[in-house]
């Protein structure tokens, strides 16, 4: 059996960390959310202010990346339902 790559478990175990807290935003736990603004929060920040002109603006546009991302997390959530629901509608 070959050896895991070096920081493989490392990188598992952030993905699961992440899976749960996608989770917790499709129950809509603030602690989730809050976690990841704490993990990415910065980052997006200083991404966006590498383009913006102003800091006012980088942040309006990482808030609307955020809104962005509950958004298409809260459709995730309800798409499981419309898909049994079109599946099980009448032909």
């Amino acid at each position: 059996m070959a050896a895991a790559p070096p920081g493989a478990a490392a990188t598992e175990l952030q993905s699961r960390e992440d899976a749960q807290l996608v989770d917790g935003l499709r129950t809509r736990d603030e602690a989730a959310f809050a976690e990841l603004m704490r993990m990415y929060g910065v980052g997006m920040l200083r991404v966006a202010r590498m383009y913006m002109s102003s800091r006012a603006v980088a942040e309006e546009v990482v808030q609307d990346a955020w809104l962005g991302v509950v958004v298409y997390i809260a459709s995730l959530a309800a798409e499981p339902l419309a898909t049994v629901q079109a599946l099980s509608a009448p032909a």
